[in-house]
């Protein structure tokens, strides 16, 4: 379970105690209030204490008609 500790227009921040090897998934859920085409930052993961441990993966733009 994430201890989530803050949430910005901008970012998520999640912290896990342990992550166990393999597939792993984040869901969350975003409001959009304006039809358009929107372009999400990419999700990027790291270990806390060893940045140089990490992965970024590109999210697709989002399409609201």
């Amino acid at each position: 379970m994430a201890r989530v500790h803050g949430t910005r227009i901008r970012q998520l921040l999640a912290y896990y105690r342990y992550v166990p090897k393999g597939r792993f998934a984040l869901r969350y859920n975003v409001r959009y209030n304006t039809p358009g085409t929107f372009q999400l930052p990419p999700s990027r993961v790291e270990a806390m204490y060893a940045p140089e441990m990490h992965a970024e993966l590109p999210i697709k733009p989002v399409t609201i008609r």
